[in-house]
Order: C-alpha cells, then structure tokens, then sequence
C-alpha cells in the first residue's frame, strides 16, 4: 500500500510551496504525524507532518525546489525500499544538518550506512581530508529565504496596483498619554506600552468605522474580512516577518501590546506559524525607533494596505492660523487600488488620524 504525500496548503493566497530540507531519508520509518520535511515561504519554514505511516519509500524532488500545492513529493509504503528512483543521495537528517552548517557537498559523496546512506561520521571525513573552507555570512537557508522575499516584493511592487496617501499628525497627545501610562502598565502587567500598540489600535478603530477597508484581494475579487487582524512588521535573524494581531478591536491596549511583544518574540525566534501570520486586512511598519521621519511601504498581498509610520519629532506646525512647535507623525497609506478608491482610503486615513490625535478614545 503506498500513500502519496502532496505539498499542502498552508494559507489561503500559498499556490506553491518550496521544500527547504528533508527531514527524512528514502528507507526511514515514519509514523503518521511524524515530520517529514520543512516548507520554506517568504513568512515562515514550517515543519510539515507526514499523513501516512510506515517507511519513506520516494523522495520525488530534491531540496530548495518550488513545486505547485498538491504536487506529490513524496511517498510512504509498507516496504522499506520503493521502486522509483530517488532523487538524490540517501542521507540520514543529521548527517544533512552538519553537512549544511559545515558546506559540505552531498553529490558525489560515498555513505558507509545501510543502502550507502551517508552518514554523520562520512560529513566529518571530508573536512578531516582538505582544509577547512573559510565561513560564510550567512547560511543557505538565509540566503534562500532572502531571495524568496525579494521575489515577493518584486512580486507586489510590479502587480499590484497601488496608489499612497500621506498626513502628518499632531502626536502630542498621544505622548502625554502614553507617559502617562507606561510605568503604571510596566508595574502592574509586566509589559511594556510602544507606540506601535497606539497605532496598532488606531488602525482598528480605523477598520471598525470604514469597514469598506478591512478587506483583501483573493482570487480575482474583493473579500471583506469578519475579523478585525491587523500585522506589524517584525524582524528575525534571516527575515522581515509580519506576525498578525486577531481580534484588534477587542483588546485593551496593554493586552495589546502583550500579544504584539509574543508575536515579536516569536518572530526573533523563527517560531512563529502561518497561522499566525494570515488573516490580516493591513499591516504596521513602524521605523521610527530609527530615526526614520517618514517612508512608502510596499503591501503585504492580499491585504488591503499598508501604513508607514515614522519618527514622532518636534516641527513647525499650524494651529488655528499660529506656527506652532508639536510633536508630530507622519504616516503615508499605501492602498490596493483594487480594493478600495481614494475617496475610501482617505476616510480611512482620517480614521487613523483622529484616533491618533485623540488618544483617550484608543483607551475605551
């Protein structure tokens, strides 16, 4: 009996998916559940489980290809050895992991295991015959992942069409108010309040009032979304990732920013899931802890927009006819034009600047 194991579809906009490593040999037991092998997206390198049980019998295609969801990539029998070819030397997966950390070439190396399954031992007996190759940056596994997501920018860049809108803020009561809060928030919940969360909630009040907004482009049409999610962008060691914040709207603003520094950790981490990535209308990119006064961000698909919020800084600004000193913000929208026109977007952005500029409403 064999089963055949297909690349699945771990989001609703995945069309294909991109095997990073085998977890598993052509010959190894595996039990239903079992890991067999790591998806590599933009977003995130999840472990994927295999759905039958007994031994590897096919490895249909080799590692850091892009195959079509549903494709079948693999297959588990109750033999030990199939009859296809395999693709590929047989290697046990620690003997992969060390190969990969030490550059170690796989082709063309004889394995002194069952089946010539190269192992461990036969890695180490390479580098202990030539001398050692000088390190690397960056690992294979980052350098993929970087290029998976130029891709998708360029991707989004080019076929989305877009159009931004841009606003500056008065940001001064959102200072006072958020100075106000930090230490008595930071005592008694053991979180600490940023910005970001401020603007995080603003964008679903936002959502809530113009809901024409909280939606995405899927499959040729506009869908508008039950929930209010709304992303953030967040750095890892080898990514830009954007962890999605469900249920905006119903949260304080210390529970807010508790699930944001979770969703942050797990980012640094590499352990966030694709479901913990999906589901937004909009995302957050926030530099201003860089010193970044204002910039155009490019959209997550499918999601609605984007909003670029930089540095909050003392600038000449106008009150009632008098050139004032304020602390200010400035945010530029960027929008799917397919989603929503630029009467929309500017209700939109108007939403988030009124919440912005009236902070207490934030804490409702």
């Amino acid at each position: 009996m064999i089963h055949d194991i297909v690349m699945p579809q771990l989001g609703i906009t995945m069309t294909e998916g991109f095997v990073l490593r085998w977890l598993k040999a052509a010959g190894d037991p595996i039990e239903k559940g079992e890991p067999l092998f790591i998806v590599q997206t933009d977003k995130v390198d999840m472990e994927v489980e295999s759905t039958g049980k007994g031994f590897v019998t096919e490895l249909l295609i080799a590692e850091e290809v892009t195959v079509p969801v549903g494709t079948v990539i693999a297959r588990v029998g109750d033999s030990r050895v199939g009859n296809a070819i395999v693709k590929g030397p047989l290697v046990s997966p620690r003997a992969r992991r060390v190969a990969l950390e030490l550059g170690v070439e796989l082709a063309g190396l004889k394995g002194s295991g069952e089946y010539g399954r190269i192992r461990e031992v036969d890695v180490r007996g390479v580098l202990a015959s030539k001398p050692a190759a000088p390190s690397v940056s960056e690992d294979r596994s980052a350098t993929v992942a970087r290029r998976r997501i130029a891709e998708r920018m360029e991707d989004s860049a080019r076929t989305v069409p877009h159009f931004s809108l841009r606003r500056e803020v008065d940001a001064g009561p959102l200072t006072l108010v958020r100075a106000e809060l930090l230490p008595v928030v930071e005592a008694r919940e053991g979180v600490r309040l940023s910005f970001s969360d401020f603007l995080l909630k603003a964008l679903a009040v936002a959502l809530r009032e113009v809901p024409g907004m909280n939606a995405a482009w899927i499959a040729d049409r506009v869908e508008l979304r039950s929930q209010i999610n709304v992303g953030f962008a967040a750095q890892s060691p080898t990514r830009l990732l954007v962890p999605v914040v469900t249920d905006v709207d119903k949260l304080t603003v210390s529970q807010l920013a508790r699930r944001r520094a979770e969703l942050a950790g797990k980012a640094r981490d590499g352990k966030l899931t694709a479901d913990e990535m999906q589901g937004a209308s909009c995302t957050l990119s926030n530099l201003g802890a860089f010193g970044v006064d204002d910039f155009e961000a490019i959209i997550n698909p499918p999601e609605s927009c984007i909003l670029a919020a930089g540095r909050i800084a003392q600038r000449p600004y106008v009150v009632d006819g008098q050139l004032v000193v304020r602390h200010t913000l400035r945010l530029t929208l960027t929008v799917d034009h397919r989603v929503a026109d630029g009467v929309l977007a500017a209700k939109f952005l108007n939403a988030v600047a009124m919440a912005i500029e009236q902070p207490l409403l934030l804490l409702a």
